[in-house]
């Protein structure tokens, strides 16, 4: 497992040096409003919805929404920068 997460940390180091620092911060700000968007529109599934079920989609509805964040502002200051 430890050789596991070495690599895989590893990964992560190469492509985040490759990234510019603008890049970065602004797909880092791009991701936080996604996961705040996406936590904003998923209090609703957890209100209505069993918490077995609500919460960890709830979680994974987050993480995909702070991911395409991400993603898009990275994208659109690499293209404006």
């Amino acid at each position: 497992l430890g050789r596991l997460l070495d690599r895989a940390l590893g990964a992560v180091e190469t492509r985040v040096e490759r990234l510019p620092p603008a890049a970065f911060v602004a797909g880092a700000l791009g991701g936080l409003g996604g996961a705040l968007g996406g936590a904003t529109l998923a209090v609703p599934l957890a209100i209505v919805a069993p918490s077995r079920v609500a919460i960890p989609l709830g979680g994974l509805f987050v993480w995909v929404t702070a991911f395409a964040g991400f993603r898009i502002v990275g994208r659109v200051n690499a293209q404006v920068g």
